[in-house]
């Protein structure tokens, strides 16, 4: 797991004394997983707000923008 998702999960409470200790392996994969598919979901919804400010040459700046949000999110959570 990379340190982002264990800081937020820390923030989350989920790492508190003996509560990440009584997960088991399935419940720890599925946590991580869920926080995955939610950081996804947003990079996914990135793409699509480029994708649609491509459309318009007006709005070019703000492809470039969301592109770069996009770029960083994955980067800041190893994705």
């Amino acid at each position: 797991m990379n340190a982002q998702f264990e800081n937020l999960m820390y923030e989350a409470g989920l790492t508190a004394q003996g509560c990440w200790d009584s997960f088991d392996a399935y419940d720890k994969d599925t946590i991580e997983r869920f926080a995955v598919l939610i950081v996804q979901k947003c990079l996914e919804k990135v793409d699509q707000v480029a994708a649609e400010c491509e459309l318009d040459p007006s709005r070019e700046i703000l492809a470039i923008g969301a592109h770069m949000v996009g770029v960083r999110i994955a980067m800041h959570f190893e994705l």
